[in-house]
């Protein structure tokens, strides 16, 4: 059990892998999940580690569906470690587009009502949409101070 809290220790690291600014090839500011795809990617590394260690011959699992087990679970990891890496949320001057690699929203920053100012930023925009920053995104601190610039800038108030 305690080699499998190893595992773990990178979800804990997910604060340690961020910047304050990130923007893209437009510069606009972008949120970027690296943290996450981060620790994704070592936790898959890991699996297969546990993976071959018998057939280095090291005696770990007991039969051999606990190394399929592992090849699976290394299988599910790299793979959203990759999707992660890919995903980013940016900001343009008239919206906040999630650009995820199989699902793509935009929300118009006309409807931009409000923002929940507690540890995750919840964006609220018209019609009950809300849309979540989470704190172990890279860009978050720019993102938000250039959110918060461009709403106030295009309604005259703050927000």
């Amino acid at each position: 059990m305690s080699k499998l809290l190893i595992l773990f220790i990178p979800l804990l690291l997910l604060n340690s892998f961020k910047r304050k600014r990130e923007i893209d090839r437009d510069g606009n500011p972008t949120l970027r999940f690296y943290g996450p795809a981060l620790a994704l990617f070592i936790m898959g590394i890991t699996f297969i580690y546990l993976y071959y260690r018998p057939l280095l011959g090291i005696k770990e699992f007991s039969s051999s569906s606990d190394g399929s087990t592992a090849l699976s679970f290394a299988s599910v990891c790299l793979f959203a470690s990759i999707f992660f890496f890919f995903c980013k949320i940016v900001l343009t001057e008239k919206s906040v587009i999630l650009n995820y690699v199989i699902y793509k929203s935009s929300f118009d920053l006309e409807d931009f009502e409000r923002i929940e100012d507690d540890r995750n930023h919840l964006l609220h925009f018209s019609g009950n949409r809300k849309v979540a920053i989470l704190p172990y995104v890279s860009g978050q601190q720019f993102f938000i101070e250039r959110l918060l610039a461009l709403t106030t800038q295009s309604s005259g108030t703050s927000v």
